[in-house]
């Protein structure tokens, strides 16, 4: 084994053992095999079977028929129907909605876009029905939510339990604190679901003490499928500012992810206390103005199928786009075009001393880690972030790119990044990276 520091080492055959040692104390990567059959992992909730279902009836602040009305009226467990209004935006003037049911679900239109807005006068929703409950919330947007004083968690919504999101978003919210300001987004005590959903242009802040998760704060684990998290930023003006997008103490586990543009001074992208599945993804172009652009992880990270890129920090050195604390496995990912601003060179990844990244097919650029596996070098040729199909962003791979066909598809995923209609194995193999490239669609002009 060496210690690459920048290009590439001879091919070598996969180490076995040791990936096999990680899979059986990571579980969860295992769990994620193929997406047909791949499902989020759900917090425990009372069956809907038994919930009764109360209506809104308008888009009022307040009083008979409004939202906040039918919630303080609902019984545990409650389903609110939202499904028949017509309107395209709830405004709350008198302050959040508060509940402490246990099991709540929140379903809105599925014809057209409604939002709940906290009007930047106060969160949008506090619900305190302890560690077991859960706030699920389908088809709705939530935004405008502002927390400010000594401390500010959860600037849109505060859950004391479990939070799904479907088919949803939450935005332009903040967490204000003179002291902490923890999720900017989203404050989670136990676990976090997105399904189909966004969490972008969130802000954590604090004057005095830690900035921690602009998008999100999520004590327990989470989960993301087909989902963005963007352009979020955690900022302090008295001390230091951790996961820009989020700030996670449980495991993580993304799935068709992208996680971009998003801002704070170390783990611009996300911050990972324990371990760290991210497959079929995208982390791109956040920036840490100290270190770590991308990603951070403490505990073990299982990298398949993804692409780290054009993640930047101010400080000098490795550690651009990953920084692992305890190694992990890669496959078949590119990590490559991270670098510290204002240097020609690329510092990709950054293992703590004598760890070691294992696995095969990784395009890296340059790193300070043990990687026994095979490595790809060269220029990927990524083309900028857009939409190329599919629910999320990726970075279509350039004709001539050496990771065309040079990949590998080790839980034998149907399609790329971008899921249905785009499959995950075009030519003689699969490319290296979160997106398939096939010279057929682009040689007809689409992109």
């Amino acid at each position: 084994m060496t210690t690459l520091r920048v290009n590439v080492l001879p091919r070598a055959p996969p180490v076995l053992p040791l990936v096999a040692a990680l899979l059986s104390a990571w579980p969860a990567a295992a769990c994620l095999a193929k997406e047909a059959s791949w499902q989020p992992v759900r917090p425990q909730t009372r069956s809907h079977a038994a919930a009764a279902i109360s209506s809104v009836d308008n888009c009022n602040d307040a009083g008979a028929g409004s939202l906040r009305n039918a919630i303080e009226i609902a019984d545990d467990p409650a389903i609110i129907d939202m499904t028949a209004l017509a309107c395209s935006t709830i405004t709350l003037t008198t302050g959040k909605i508060s509940t402490n049911i246990v099991d709540i679900t929140l379903n809105g239109p599925t014809d057209h876009a409604l939002t709940i807005s906290g009007n930047h006068l106060n969160s949008v929703f506090l619900h305190s029905g302890g560690l077991t409950g859960t706030l699920t919330l389908d088809h709705l947007n939530i935004a405008d939510g502002e927390v400010t004083g000594f401390v500010a968690y959860g600037g849109c919504i505060f859950t004391a339990g479990n939070l799904t999101l479907q088919n949803s978003t939450v935005s332009n919210c903040a967490a204000n604190g003179m002291y902490p300001g923890r999720g900017g987004g989203v404050y989670v005590r136990k676990d976090l679901i997105l399904n189909d959903s966004s969490v972008s242009d969130n802000h954590a802040s604090s004057q005095t003490e830690q900035a921690v998760g602009g998008g999100a704060y999520v004590i327990g684990t989470l989960t993301v499928n087909r989902a963005t998290i963007r352009d979020n930023i955690a900022f302090s003006g008295g001390s230091i500012s951790i996961g820009g997008g989020v700030y996670v103490k449980g495991n993580v586990l993304t799935y068709a992810t992208t996680i971009s543009g998003n801002q704070a001074q170390y783990a611009a992208g996300i911050y990972a206390f324990s371990n760290a599945t991210v497959q079929n993804s995208t982390i791109s172009g956040n920036v840490a103005s100290t270190a770590i652009g991308g990603m951070k992880v403490k505990g073990l990270l299982t990298l398949d199928n993804s692409t780290v890129a054009f993640n930047t920090q101010t400080r000098a050195g490795y550690g651009a786009g990953l920084v692992l604390l305890n190694g992990g496995i890669a496959n078949s990912s590119i990590i490559a075009r991270n670098k510290p601003k204002g240097d020609g060179h690329y510092y990709d990844l950054l293992c703590t001393t004598g760890k070691t990244l294992a696995g095969n097919n990784n395009l890296i650029n340059g790193a300070d880690c043990i990687i026994p596996g095979s490595l790809i070098g060269g220029d990927p040729l990524l083309a900028p972030l857009a939409n190329n199909g599919g629910p999320t962003k990726t970075h279509a791979l350039g004709a001539g790119s050496p990771a065309i066909d040079e990949g590998s598809n080790p839980h034998d995923f149907l399609f790329d990044q971008r899921l249905a209609g785009h499959s995950r194995l075009v030519g003689a193999a699969a490319d290296v990276g979160a997106f398939e490239f096939d010279d057929a669609i682009f040689s007809n002009g689409f992109e």
